[in-house]
């Protein structure tokens, strides 16, 4: 008896299962020279099946030429990868190049492509859902293992942090962060909604529950300070706007937190030391933008950028390869570095690599992308608050809610860090634009009967 292809249960799973699998980039291997990774095999063998099986349904020519098939972000979608194209150009497709825009842009929009398709169809949304918070549990159960048995990050002097599958610290804090988010407003629906189809298991609730709070912990042992606080603040914004209730609990929260901080002379020093981003790490981000915005005052570098993976070569006659750090929080800092001698400069002094991002959102696609690509990044950033904005308008969906605190918790981590360029969060980020496209086309569709 013949099985047909669209019975095949990765037609239901396929896409599920490339989101349980997205930090297996870290596997690579060579295929006839050419590097690739265990995701892209993955992503190639689920998104050709998807392929074919739309082919022998409609043909390709009443599936993709008809004019009734339209996707959101379409044009803004057509300017970023123009950009990126652009920025392979630019560093001369190297090899590195070619490597980035294969995983971050082809490989990341046609994923788009195949979330949307999955998506859309609504028996398929509590898997993808699912899928979210499988793979935020084995990464933040990985994670705690290490924290359990003492297994830390070898980077640092001192610095008990985990990471995870991830090969540093942060990348745990930049991939659990937006689905951290995530399933907190995804509990909250469920909670409101009762189980959703195909969920009758009551302690799903509790599932969800229990991944959002060890994810969390996992970001804490992680010390990603600012994936941590992009998580709190996105939860706070996105709260506010659920219902009267939960503003007035959150604003209330926000009221009593305020005071606990400002009446606590060792809490107030660490958190606006933090925010004014004068810890080592503030101090070596600040550095890194001013020596970028240095490098952008070149006009060709302010059209074009540095091309993909150009940025450190870019910088290279820019960079300062130190900076004095004032650990002590001596106020006559400043003046004692000019006028004290060498032992007492060379104490204060840090040395400063270059890496391989300006770590800031904007920075990072202007550097990599050029302007154009820059103004694609705010083309597609618009349409997206606009259509959250306008499906709210309709009616108070708590999901739309969380897509858009989920994009708040990417630029509020995104302002010290780089929450696009990487295999994973790249294709987290075209889940998060296919999610919301998904429900702007329907509202579309309902509006125009």
């Amino acid at each position: 008896m013949k099985m047909s292809i669209s019975k095949l249960s990765l037609e239901n799973y396929g896409v599920p299962l490339l989101i349980i699998l997205l930090p297996t980039y870290l596997v690579r291997f060579e295929i006839f020279g050419i590097p690739f990774t265990l995701l892209e095999i993955s992503f190639f063998g689920v998104f050709l099946f998807w392929l074919v099986k739309k082919y022998n349904n409609k043909g390709f020519s009443k599936q993709y030429f008809s004019k009734r098939l339209k996707y959101p972000f379409s044009l803004a979608i057509v300017f970023f990868v123009l950009s990126s194209f652009i920025g392979l150009a630019v560093n001369g497709f190297s090899n590195a190049a070619l490597g980035i825009y294969k995983a971050y842009f082809i490989e990341a929009v046609l994923f788009y492509v195949l979330v949307f398709n999955f998506y859309k169809k609504v028996k398929n949304r509590e898997r993808l859902h699912r899928s979210l918070a499988v793979v935020a549990l084995w990464v933040s159960l990985w994670a705690l293992v290490q924290k359990i048995f003492g297994i830390y990050w070898s980077g640092g002097e001192n610095e008990l942090r985990v990471t995870g599958p991830f090969t540093y610290p942060n990348a745990l804090g930049l991939f659990l962060g937006p689905i951290s988010v995530f399933l907190y407003f995804y509990f909250i629906n469920l909670v409101k909604d009762g189980c959703p189809i195909f969920i009758k298991d009551k302690f799903y609730n509790l599932f969800i529950a229990i991944t959002f709070f060890l994810s969390v912990s996992a970001i804490y042992y992680a010390r990603s300070e600012a994936a941590l606080g992009a998580v709190l603040l996105a939860i706070f914004f996105g709260s506010i706007f659920l219902s009267k209730r939960f503003a007035v609990v959150f604003i209330s929260l926000g009221v009593l937190a305020s005071i606990v901080i400002l009446t606590n002379q060792n809490l107030k020093t660490f958190t606006f030391e933090k925010i004014q981003l004068k810890d080592f790490s503030g101090e070596v981000r600040k550095q890194q933008w001013r020596e970028t915005g240095e490098m952008l005052k070149n006009d060709l570098n302010f059209i074009s950028g540095c091309g993909l993976s150009g940025y450190q070569d870019c910088i290279s006659s820019y960079h300062q390869e130190g900076i004095f750090f004032n650990a002590e929080r001596d106020p006559d800092f400043r003046r004692k570095i000019v006028i004290f001698d060498d032992k007492y400069k060379a104490q204060h002094w840090r040395p400063v690599e270059i890496y391989l991002y300006p770590h800031n959102i904007f920075l990072n696609f202007w550097t990599e992308l050029g302007i154009v690509g820059l103004f694609s990044f705010f083309f597609l950033v618009i349409q997206y608050i606009y259509f959250g904005i306008k499906l709210l308008k309709k009616k108070n969906h708590i999901i739309i809610i969380g897509f858009l605190a989920v994009l708040l918790e990417i630029f509020i981590h995104g302002m010290v860090d780089v929450p696009y360029f990487k295999n994973d969060l790249a294709f987290l980020w075209w889940l998060l634009f296919a999610l919301m496209g998904v429900y702007w086309v329907e509202q579309r569709l309902e509006d125009s009967k």
